[in-house]
């Protein structure tokens, strides 16, 4: 699609040209509805509300499109009007964590050699730490706005926005994963520090975008102030988590 005025490109779903700032949102299908968020369902890409049974196949398709738009346009998906379902977002972030952890565990044995055991129960463990960082930061994400703003987004928005950011969180580290595989250490790592950089900053990235047009109570900047405060408790927990869960197997290894 084009855009009326100046001839760019637009998207489906894209409220504004990101080139002139006409109001594209009849062409596109992202007219708003009295400021209330418009929901792409599972069984309806467009948002129309349906009567029969959600499929496989159209569920899937929709998944991919939320994929295809979340590493095409991340800014303009997070905070827009038109949202997917949360079957939808929380099913791909769900996906996406399995495979990487599928994929950090066949990593870890390949790196292991044939003399070293791995058991399948490892799997489990890595799945159980990324699920419990993404529901921390998701819970981060919900705290900074339910305190912090003064008209708080719902929790369908949140989780819309925080899937989109951890939609391509978890690809990145898949090509982190990637280029390990084949030898390119060095790449990988830098695939998954700016990976761990994006999953710790896109609390405060979808916040600052919620607060625009002074909808803070505070001052933003001590906002930021804030939210770093709460990520060095969370930090503090879990490096005591850690250190702990760390004794405990080295008493367990000594005693044999």
């Amino acid at each position: 699609m084009q855009c009326p005025n100046c001839k760019a490109q637009i998207f489906e779903g894209d409220r504004f040209c990101g080139e002139c700032g006409t109001d594209v949102s009849k062409i596109t299908g992202n007219e708003p509805d009295n400021g209330h968020i418009k929901m792409v369902s599972d069984t309806n890409q467009q948002g129309k509300a349906g009567t029969s049974a959600p499929n496989r196949n159209t569920y899937f398709k929709t998944v991919l499109s939320f994929i295809k738009n979340s590493f095409l346009r991340p800014g303009r998906m997070i905070g827009a009007d038109k949202i997917y379902a949360p079957s939808v977002t929380s099913g791909t972030v769900g996906m996406a964590a399995v495979i990487v952890s599928l994929l950090f565990f066949i990593m870890g044995r390949s790196l292991a050699g044939p003399y070293t055991s791995v058991p399948f129960s490892v799997l489990f463990r890595i799945f159980f730490v990324l699920a419990v960082l993404i529901a921390i930061y998701y819970g981060v994400t919900m705290l900074m706005n339910v305190l912090l703003l003064k008209n708080a987004r719902s929790w369908q928005q949140i989780l819309h926005d925080f899937s989109v950011s951890t939609t391509i969180v978890l690809g990145l580290f898949v090509v982190a994963i990637g280029f390990s595989a084949i030898t390119l250490v060095e790449i990988g790592m830098l695939f998954w520090v700016v990976g761990s950089l994006l999953f710790i900053t896109a609390p405060i990235y979808i916040f600052l975008r919620y607060a625009q047009n002074h909808n803070v109570k505070f001052d933003s900047y001590y906002s930021l102030i804030i939210y770093f405060i709460i990520n060095a408790i969370i930090y503090y927990i879990l490096v005591r988590i850690a250190i702990a869960q760390s004794l405990y197997y080295m008493e367990d290894l000594f005693m044999f």
